[in-house]
């Protein structure tokens, strides 16, 4: 069977197969655009733009986008099939409460930096989607992902007493646990289960 390379896109195939994304997916994979961008903006940001701008504005970018799309449509492609699954109460509470005290250990060991937040909120933005199109993340919504971020962008953006900083990283931290202790696993989609060939011995 002949391989063609199909690459995802808003209105599906050409050949009109099905698509790759439908439904809300379509959401999911702008959403990893928004995250390379955030990226590109932490190198521009940290390494600066007095020296190799060419690099920094071409090259680096643009090979960045190549890198990001194949690596995407791939797993789009391969992981299309499979069912999904829950990741459970305890790593998505690790998954909100880590980058958020990231953010806010960046803020104080680090100089202020526009480049640090977009990194981190690029890094977390591309967990984020590539744990949807993996099929391992089907309790992580859209709403939990939005949550997340804010509270990472608040953490490394207020400036402020340090007690009042403490108070507002508790209150997130609260929130975290709160949704941890009421954690209820929605219920899986129907998947068509194939069976599997037996290979001869």
């Amino acid at each position: 069977m002949e391989f063609k390379w199909l690459a995802p896109g808003l209105f599906g195939r050409s050949d009109g197969g099905k698509p790759l994304v439908e439904g809300y997916d379509y959401l999911w994979y702008l959403f990893t655009t928004i995250s390379f961008e955030c990226l590109v903006a932490a190198f521009l940001l940290l390494g600066g733009t007095d020296h190799l701008l060419i690099f920094a504005f071409g090259i680096f970018p643009g090979c960045g986008f190549i890198l990001h799309n194949n690596v995407l449509h791939s797993v789009v492609y391969w992981h299309r099939d499979m069912p999904f699954r829950l990741i459970g109460a305890k790593a998505k509470f690790m998954i909100e409460v880590i980058p958020l005290v990231t953010a806010a250990a960046l803020h104080h060991l680090l100089e202020f930096n526009y480049g640090y937040l977009a990194l981190l909120v690029g890094c977390t933005g591309y967990f984020y989607a590539f744990a949807h199109f993996l099929r391992v993340a089907y309790d992580i919504k859209g709403i939990d992902v939005m949550l997340g971020l804010v509270m990472q962008v608040l953490a490394y953006m207020l400036n402020v007493e340090l007690l009042v900083r403490a108070l507002v990283l508790s209150f997130c931290f609260g929130i975290c646990f709160y949704r941890y202790v009421t954690y209820c696993a929605p219920e899986l989609p129907a998947h068509d289960k194939k069976e599997l060939e037996q290979l001869p011995c």
